[in-house]
Order: C-alpha cells, then structure tokens, then sequence
C-alpha cells in the first residue's frame, strides 16, 4: 500500500512550511483526509488521540512517526522519506 505522499511534498502550502510543525500537520491532515475512520482509531490506539492540527503534531517523535505511519501500511521507503522530510532520523 502507498501513501501517496507526493501528493504533500507536492502541495503549495508544504513547500512553503518553514517548521517541522507545520510539515507534520500538513501529513497528518493528508492521512486523516485519506481514512478518517482509520486515523481517528489508529491515534486511539498509539494514545495520539486529537493531535490533527494542533501544535502537538510537530512534536511526535520518530518513533510515534513510525508506528503511525506503519499502522497506515506505509513502506519503510515512504517512513523514511516522511522522517527526512520532517528532519528526523529512525530510532
């Protein structure tokens, strides 16, 4: 399964972020526009719940970036590209 990231890096608005904040809210919202039902449960269940849009979201680590974006099938290809895009390094 992809993510279609591309679509982000892609996207006016997040070439034009300046903070890590703004970035992970930018992907946040694309995985939460792509299965709503599924992002609501997936933050119940890494204890993320309500983070979509807020400031928080620029402080996940990378390791929540992880179990977040592997709970949505993501490829460690398409992990690693969001921690690079996000300045972040696996842990």
């Amino acid at each position: 399964m992809t993510l279609n990231l591309e679509t982000v890096w892609a996207d006016p608005k997040y070439q034009q972020s300046t903070t890590r904040a703004e970035r992970a809210q930018l992907i946040l919202a694309r995985l939460g526009d792509s299965n709503p039902t599924r992002f609501r449960a997936v933050l119940q269940e890494l204890g993320l719940r309500g983070i979509r849009g807020i400031e928080a979201a620029g402080h996940l680590t990378a390791a929540q970036w992880q179990a977040l974006l592997g709970a949505f099938g993501a490829s460690l290809v398409e992990v690693s590209q969001v921690l690079i895009q996000l300045g972040m390094t696996w842990q």
